[in-house]
């Protein structure tokens, strides 16, 4: 059944064809999508993550640092596959220190 309804994103008007569609055009569509995916709280969560981060490899030494940038280039695809944890995560433990 052919409806008129309200684009909850731009707010034109149009006729929709199913009685769940929301939205004037595909276009609309995606704009409220990405909108939805980055919310302030997501923001806010990634910007204190990347702090944290930030602040604990400050307190690493050059050659800790450097000592995992090694282990990153000798690696081959299968060992970047099997490995269980990221490098990142491993140099912040103190799990490779092979410098």
């Amino acid at each position: 059944m052919l409806t008129y309804r309200k684009c909850e994103c731009c707010g034109a008007q149009f006729i929709a064809a199913r009685s769940d569609h929301r939205f004037c055009k595909a276009n609309c569509r995606l704009i409220n999508h990405r909108a939805k995916k980055s919310t302030p709280e997501v923001e806010q969560a990634k910007a204190s993550l990347f702090d944290f981060y930030k602040q604990q490899i400050s307190q690493l030494s050059k050659q800790e640092i450097l000592g995992a940038v090694a282990e990153l280039f000798a690696e081959t695809p299968e060992d970047r596959r099997n490995r269980k944890q990221s490098m990142l995560y491993k140099l912040l433990n103190k799990e490779s220190q092979h410098v």
